[in-house]
Order: structure tokens, then C-alpha cells, then sequence
């Protein structure tokens, strides 16, 4: 099986069982983390619905027009300033009615993504990105059925990459960077590529990051994950994978180690005394 669909709505992306980069980093946790978390699903953090809605603004922008609403200003405790919301809600449905200041930070933020000039052509539909790309395939040396939905697929002079938003608190390089170690995104620009390498028509070797502030300014920055750094997102895929079939294979979804474990600390405690 190897897919790809631009039409499909999130729902029916994530109602597909498969293994994604966001379930393989979560199994890496243990695979019963993962069992658990896919069969007791969390309403989403403010923090996600967030980034949620600026990916709509941003790589959805007609939609996002067409269905958010900002919702009235004031005190929303009071009766006249509830009286209107509660019209609001009516009239367009209370999800697509947003808090006056979570409205005008999505379009903040979706405004830093229009005036810088390459994060623009990278994501924005009137560059020719297609965005939104659902992929299905199968893994070649174990058969677990993978899933990936791409944010963006520039044409151009960017046509080589594979592109990815991610909303932050901290857009420099050397924040970012720690951001992609502590939330595995090794694993996830490995497993993008080879998801567009599977169901794709095209070669893209390049994974980029649109990496943008949910706070003023909203900075934006652009970053290439180098091969070494995907070639290591790639060997924990392996053994991520190889695991995953095994744990399908008998059914079996175990959680941390039962023995006794070594510890210690990490390299950078002992640094800090020395210093």
C-alpha cells in the first residue's frame, strides 16, 4: 500500500490505524505508553489547539476565512458581552468562534509566516505549495502499516523539500535544535521523507522546519535538518519498527524493563560541578 491524498480532513487521517511519527515517538517511550494513549484520547492542550488553528490560518487560509470568527470584545461575565457571544455562537457554531486575542495572535502569527520570504513560498497555496498530503505505505522490511500527513510540498526552487510548520516558544537555532531533540523530531523529518519516497511520484531529499513564535514578534525562522541528524531519525525508525512488529505480531504491549536498571546521571551534571 503506498497513497497519497491532498482531500482528506484530518479526522480521517488520524482515524487510520498506522504506525505515525508521532505514535513511533511515543512508543519509544514504551509500547504500552502508546496502547494506553491511543485508547484514552486527551481533549487537546490549549497549547495544541493553538498551534492547530495557526496551521489552519496558515496552510488553510481560505478555510480559515470562511469558518473562524472573532468573537466580541469585553468582559464575557458581563450580560450584554454574553448576550453576544452566545449570538456569535448561534450563528456560526461556539468552535469557530474565537477569543478576541487568540484570533489576533493566529493572525499574527499567520501574518510573520506571509512577509518572511521563504517560509512563504515554502508553505502559502499562492506559491504553489500543495499542502496537507495524507501518506500511506507500508514498511518494506517488516510490514507495519506507516502513516504521515505532510504540511507542505513546495514547488520551485524548493520542489527538493519536504516541509514542516511547528509553532514554538523559541525560534533560534540553538533553542530549536534543543526543541528537536527533547520532542524527537529526528524521528519525525526521517519518517516524512521516506513517507514521501514511498507514496510520492517525485524525489524530495531535503527536510525543512518553518519554525514560528506563538508570542510577539511571531519569529519565524527556516531550518534544514542535516543527514546526520535524519540518518539518526532513521536508525531509531528501524528499531522502532522492528519492535512494533514484534508487539503486533504477539499481541503483547509491554511497559519499561522489570529488572533492576543502572543509573546515572546525565553528562551534563557532572559538567556543572566542574564548572
Amino acid at each position: 500500500m503506498s497513497k497519497v491524498h491532498f482531500d482528506w480532513s484530518p479526522e480521517k487521517y488520524f482515524a487510520v490505524p498506522a504506525a505515525s511519527s508521532t505514535n513511533l515517538r511515543l512508543f519509544d517511550r514504551s509500547p504500552a505508553h502508546l496502547r494506553w494513549a491511543l485508547a484514552n484520547p486527551k481533549e487537546a492542550t490549549k497549547a495544541q489547539k493553538l498551534g492547530s488553528l495557526a496551521h489552519l490560518a496558515i496552510l488553510e487560509s481560505a478555510y480559515f476565512k470562511e469558518n473562524y470568527y472573532r468573537g466580541p470584545e469585553g468582559d464575557k461575565r458581563t450580560k450584554p458581552v454574553r448576550a453576544l457571544w452566545l449570538e456569535a455562537e448561534e450563528d456560526f457554531g461556539a468552535e469557530f468562534v474565537l477569543a478576541p486575542d487568540l484570533f489576533d495572535t493566529i493572525q499574527s502569527m499567520r501574518d510573520a509566516v506571509h512577509s518572511h520570504p521563504v517560509a512563504s513560498k515554502l508553505l502559502l497555496a499562492e506559491y504553489g505549495a500543495a499542502n496537507e498530503a495524507s501518506c500511506f505505505w507500508d514498511d518494506v522490511f517488516t510490514d507495519v502499516a506507516c502513516k504521515a500527513r505532510i504540511d507542505a510540498l513546495p514547488i520551485g526552487e524548493y520542489e527538493g523539500c519536504v516541509v514542516d510548520l511547528k509553532t514554538t516558544l523559541d525560534a533560534s537555532r540553538d533553542k530549536f535544535s534543543r526543541s528537536c531533540v527533547q520532542f524527537g523530531y529526528e524521528i519525525q523529518a526521517a519518517h516524512y521523507l521516506e513517507a514521501w519516497s514511498a507514496a510520492g511520484d517525485n524525489e524530495r531529499p531535503s527536510f525543512l522546519f518553518v519554525a514560528l513564535e506563538k508570542t510577539p514578534p511571531f519569529g519565524c525562522s527556516v531550518f534544514c535538518m542535516d543527514p546526520a541528524s535524519v540518518e539518526l531519525g532513521r536508525r531509531k525508525i528501524d528499531r522502532l519498527l522492528e519492535r512494533w512488529a514484534w508487539c503486533e505480531s504477539d499481541d503483547d504491549w509491554p511497559g519499561y524493563e522489570e529488572g533492576i536498571q543502572d543509573l546515572s546521571l546525565p553528562g551534563y551534571a557532572f559538567t556543572r560541578e566542574i564548572e
